[in-house]
């Protein structure tokens, strides 16, 4: 499987748009989503 990355939108505000891949494999495409530092945990 090779994965190409295809980019994020340049116009989402503060980048925060997924980054695109496309797998050439499966013929399937793939969004990673920024990672989000605590948003909605909540500690037990």
């Amino acid at each position: 499987m090779t994965l190409h990355r295809l980019g994020k939108d340049p116009n989402s505000p503060d980048g925060k748009s997924p980054t695109v891949y496309y797998d050439d494999v499966t013929d399937d495409y793939m969004q990673f989503l920024p990672e989000v530092n605590g948003a909605g945990a909540h500690d037990a």
